[in-house]
């Protein structure tokens, strides 16, 4: 994998598949400690918190956007391509995946 190392902005994208009656649970870990793990790191410029329309629907998604490439690295370090999952959040989900894209804003 070629890995472009820019200056512009990085989306990191964590979404994940809630466990059957733990969507509700995983949204509040969402607003808290991954709100607070990621507001702690220098370099995160901000994020959000993506839930679907159809109350139904298991996928939720927690993006956070980045200064750069190295801000990723340094928060995350050699592991910053894999999903960081803090204590107690993989009984919640039965699939999960982070990906990071360059920002382009208009």
């Amino acid at each position: 994998m070629t890995i472009r190392n820019s200056s512009r902005p990085i989306a990191r994208v964590f979404r994940a598949t809630a466990a059957p009656g733990c969507r509700d649970e995983l949204l509040q870990r969402f607003h808290s400690s991954s709100a607070a793990l990621v507001n702690r790191k220098v370099g995160c410029l901000k994020y959000r918190i993506l839930e679907p329309v159809d109350a139904s629907a298991p996928e939720v998604v927690f993006e956070s956007i980045w200064r750069d490439l190295d801000a990723v690295k340094v928060a995350f370090g050699d592991a910053w391509q894999q999903s960081y999952l803090p204590e107690g959040y993989s009984a919640l989900m039965t699939d999960y995946s982070v990906h990071h894209f360059l920002v382009s804003e208009s």
